[in-house]
């Protein structure tokens, strides 16, 4: 009797876990960032890695030492070997990754997008990011505020086909289309590469003298962006706007080689990313986009609670 009890006990504990959603058991999530070490995927990676603890989950995180599709893929493929429960993915394209994050619904395991996306989103539970729309526009109104003679604008983008990239540029380049003191140059791709960015910047400036402000999706673009103009001599004339707020470019900011930075918030797309997979893997209800907001530094603000509050981190506490 004793026998039948506990073999009736084992199957209901096994289709309770088969309800919730979890995956052969496991109770793990793995994040794969879009570059390992970069200070935005740091801070992202504490964030999920506190929720998962919060939920009683074992958690890693890895990704590719650049910016790189090919580098990228054949860590998800490890990833998913493993079989977790369940994988926050920050694409670094909108379809190289799809057919392997397909797979991995179909093995059961749940997938949550967060910071950039893909075309298709029917594997995802859920899309987590700051509004890239939004970014582009404050981009481009922290320029008005810091070149407002106008002048000509360049975009530095990362690559196309990046979902994050592709939108802010986009916004960005539209309110610089409507305001008739600026002249946009056009967008060049720098692959999320400081020396590229380097390259590239150093190029547009001996074409387009007159640049007076540059946009950068990134930090590590931005940081080749600086130096390209600082070896350009036109430090004192180059407005640097950049997404982020790495250590390196909030030490810019305060030393005026870079001179905005439209923070994201990505310890907060962190731990909203761990609760949406949590929720799928638990079978509980999710969100299918969820937008978190930004913070603008400046020189005169990076000290301030709000521009400290901004900052990307280095290390999780």
């Amino acid at each position: 009797m004793k026998g039948k009890r506990f073999t009736i006990a084992c199957l209901a504990a096994a289709a309770l876990a088969a309800s919730m959603g979890v995956n052969a058991g496991q109770k793990k999530i793995v994040l794969l960032n879009g570059i390992a070490g970069d200070p935005m995927y740091i801070t992202m990676t504490c964030g999920a890695q506190d929720v998962a603890k919060k939920h009683g989950y074992a958690f890693d995180a890895q990704g590719p030492q650049k910016w790189d599709a090919a580098m990228q893929r054949p860590i998800l493929d490890s990833i998913i070997a493993s079989k977790p429960a369940g994988i926050i993915v920050v694409p670094t394209d909108d379809t190289a990754l799809t057919r392997a994050m397909k797979q991995a619904k179909q093995d059961g395991i749940k997938i949550v997008l967060a910071d950039t996306s893909t075309k298709d989103l029917s594997f995802a539970s859920s899309f987590v990011t700051s509004d890239d729309a939004a970014i582009g526009l404050a981009a481009y109104e922290t320029l008005k505020k810091l070149a407002p003679q106008g002048g000509s604008v360049l975009s530095l983008g990362a690559a196309p086909g990046v979902s994050t990239s592709d939108g802010r540029v986009a916004a960005f380049r539209k309110a610089v289309a409507a305001d008739p003191k600026y002249k946009d140059v056009g967008v060049q791709y720098a692959q999320t590469d400081t020396t590229r960015a380097n390259q590239v910047v150093s190029s547009a400036l001996q074409r387009n003298p007159n640049i007076v402000g540059i946009f950068s999706v990134d930090a590590l673009t931005a940081d080749g962006a600086a130096a390209a103009v600082r070896q350009a001599g036109t430090a004192n004339k180059v407005q640097i706007i950049s997404v982020d707020a790495s250590p390196n470019q909030v030490a810019a900011v305060r030393e005026g080689t870079q001179q905005g930075l439209i923070a994201q918030e990505p310890y907060v797309i962190g731990t909203q990313a761990a609760e949406q997979l949590i929720a799928a893997i638990e079978g509980k209800p999710t969100k299918a986009r969820v937008d978190t907001g930004t913070v603008v530094i400046t020189k005169a603000n990076v000290d301030t609670p709000e521009g400290k509050a901004g900052a990307y981190l280095s290390a999780c506490k």
